[in-house]
């Protein structure tokens, strides 16, 4: 599935109503899968919002756990329409320049508002229409795996981390893999950052034990997928040739 250029662009605001029931849900979607376009959709949205900075590790996390908690029942194809739903509406939610949960939930919410009223208005719900069953075939699988790996690369060029490059744990071979001691001292020592982080977001939070051990762990194998593709930065060919093609790893 291609997210970043043309996911919705032969679909009008009927037909994404129309066949909005049709589309696979985030909740029957392979997480990685789900990840790996959620983070094109906030880059894309952000990009063409006019936010002037990436969007914050913490904020993406956080993006995406709400989504799977609260919007799990959406689509990636109304997702990505919700944000050109915002942009195209005349009167845009305010985002002050922080692309986090909050604003994201406005977004969501403003589409689901439109989407209900717009179906009940022109009766969508009582027409027997004929309505395709869309799937994602495997070439635009394929092409999704190959549009995440050109933006790790893009953003390794300018950046020492990726977070959304734990994606990728499994399909690379690094070396500091397997090596035990390396991995729990990395571990230890985001712990800590990850803790002290939030206690400067408030610090009148109290940490749970285990809390944010999720992300903590994906932290991690970011930082060690990273490291790894960093030293094949310059020729994007052998970059890629660093990572196991989906297709292969099946």
């Amino acid at each position: 599935m291609q997210v970043t250029g043309d996911l919705n662009s032969d679909l009008n605001k009927f037909q994404i109503a129309r066949k909005a029931k049709t589309f696979d849900k985030i909740r029957d979607l392979p997480e990685m899968e789900a990840r790996q376009n959620l983070g094109m959709i906030f880059t894309k949205a952000a990009n063409l919002v006019g936010f002037k900075n990436e969007i914050g590790d913490i904020n993406k996390a956080d993006i995406r756990n709400m989504i799977f908690k609260e919007y799990r029942n959406l689509s990636l194809q109304e997702i990505d329409y919700a944000f050109e739903h915002d942009r195209y509406s005349g009167d845009p939610i305010d985002h002050y320049q922080m692309f986090n949960s909050v604003y994201v939930t406005k977004v969501l919410k403003k589409y689901i508002k439109w989407r209900n009223a717009y179906r009940k208005e022109n009766q969508l719900d009582k027409k027997a229409l004929p309505i395709p069953d869309i799937k994602i075939s495997e070439a635009e699988k394929q092409q999704n795996h190959e549009n995440f790996i050109r933006m790790i690369f893009e953003r390794l060029e300018v950046r020492e981390t990726v977070h959304d490059a734990w994606l990728l744990y499994d399909l690379v071979d690094a070396p500091k893999k397997d090596d035990v001691d390396y991995k729990k001292n990395l571990y230890n020592a985001q712990k800590a950052k990850y803790y002290e982080d939030e206690k400067n977001v408030n610090p009148f939070k109290k940490i749970t034990r285990g809390e944010g051990e999720k992300y903590i762990k994906n932290r991690c194998k970011a930082i060690i997928v990273s490291k790894y593709l960093k030293d094949y930065i310059n020729d994007y060919e052998i970059f890629r040739s660093k990572i196991i093609s989906k297709k292969s790893k099946n």
